[in-house]
């Protein structure tokens, strides 16, 4: 974790260069009422200083980092206050960890974008590789000041909590997230996206992988194909022709027999995830995905 302060330690003590250079514009009405400061200080001097000094990256200045900045500065704020007198007792600032309580269960954001800085999201669609400004987090953390939450990374401050959030997602393995419908799967993708570590393809479940794809992804040259995929092969055709209940339960049995008994074949033909997807549009993906 970056200490965006330089050494600032609570009730005025240590480095205070930072926090003096973000109480130095002349923005925060000092006399203001205890319950608009917050708000004041977070509008017109913190966001005002970060947007101007720091940027959005994920492994220097993180969400984690401008909570912890920002509840030093209302920390550093109510001291000076309280020290002019009339004494007055001000609300203390919590940094809360929102979803990744586990570390399996996260968030897609909305396309909200990031206070400053190149990063626009690490949400990338498959076909494109284009970034629409989601983000996926595992971890988020704010600002709570009484029933108030200020979110730096994406300059907000909020009643709700969770009002950035589009979708929560469940952690399968380190390269596979779930939305908790079902109806969505990220797959980690090695390529970084700006500000970020890495970033994530977005698979929808109702985009069906056709049977002419499967055979074209599925094969190599000079590998047979076993009787369990052969089974796959032609209950998916048969589904894709009269899309029956009866077909899909076939199409199910068959995939999650093959998936379970050939590990070996799986993974040597998931060319372009085709395997992985064919799971999510089965809704098998919590069921299968999550063993490898």
């Amino acid at each position: 974790m970056s200490d965006l302060t330089h050494g600032y330690q609570g009730q005025g003590t240590g480095n205070t260069v930072v926090l003096d250079a973000i109480l130095a514009r002349s923005a925060i009405t000092w006399k203001a009422p205890a319950r608009t400061l917050p708000q004041e200080l977070f509008t017109k001097n913190f966001m005002p200083y970060a947007k101007a000094h720091w940027a959005y990256d994920a492994s220097t200045c993180n969400c984690e980092d401008l909570a912890r900045a920002f509840s030093a500065t209302w920390n550093y704020v109510t001291h000076k206050r309280s020290s002019w007198g009339p004494k007055e007792v001000l609300p203390k600032a919590s940094v809360e960890k929102c979803f990744g309580r586990t570390y399996s269960v996260g968030m897609i954001t909305n396309a909200i974008g990031v206070f400053s800085g190149p990063a626009h999201g690490n949400l990338r669609n498959p076909t494109t590789g284009a970034l629409d400004g989601r983000c996926l987090f595992p971890v988020h953390y704010l600002c709570k000041i009484e029933t108030r939450y200020f979110d730096p990374t994406f300059d907000r401050q909020t009643w709700s909590r969770d009002d950035c959030v589009e979708r929560k997602v469940i952690k399968l393995n380190l390269k596979l997230w779930l939305s908790e419908d079902g109806a969505f799967l990220y797959e980690r993708n090695e390529l970084p996206a700006p500000g970020f570590a890495d970033s994530w393809n977005e698979h929808s479940a109702a985009d069906w992988i056709s049977h002419a794809d499967w055979k074209d992804l599925t094969a190599r040259s000079g590998h047979w194909r076993s009787p369990d995929l052969n089974k796959v092969d032609s209950t998916l055709e048969a589904y894709e022709k009269s899309k029956t209940p009866e077909r899909l339960a076939a199409l199910k049995a068959a995939f999650g027999k093959w998936y379970i008994r050939k590990q070996g074949e799986v993974t040597h033909r998931n060319k372009a995830s085709c395997i992985t997807r064919l799971a999510l549009n089965l809704g098998l993906a919590k069921t299968l995905l999550k063993q490898r």
